[in-house]
């Protein structure tokens, strides 16, 4: 079964993402990203592209409708928002969540043994 992918950020990271994904014609029919700049990057390189903010809950629920795997490129997600989705998110809203916070960042490394 082909999967649609959702990708949060259309810059550089996810222009790269939306080649690689166009690589995979057994795995991913559609590529879909969330960027705020029109005509993005990724939008250039053949992905469909919702025009909105990265916190912008109806802009992550119009990309959800059309994705059943999400990922992003940037750290900017809103991870209450994400939470609460049916679709796949790799990495997981906790991780985007330990991502966003240095401090709590910190702390997973140091707990987890990791320089």
């Amino acid at each position: 079964m082909k999967n649609r992918l959702g990708i949060i950020g259309g810059g550089q990271l996810g222009m790269m993402i939306t080649e690689a994904a166009q690589n995979l014609t057994d795995e991913i029919s559609e590529i879909t990203v969330l960027d705020p700049t029109e005509n993005c990057p990724a939008s250039q390189s053949g992905a469909k592209q919702i025009v909105g903010d990265f916190k912008d809950e109806l802009a992550i629920l119009k990309l959800a409708e059309q994705s059943d795997i999400i990922t992003y490129e940037i750290e900017s997600g809103n991870t209450d928002v994400l939470s609460k989705l049916k679709a796949k998110i790799e990495p997981s809203p906790s991780t985007l969540g330990i991502i966003q916070d240095k401090l709590s960042q910190k702390t997973f490394l140091s707990e987890n043994e990791l320089p």
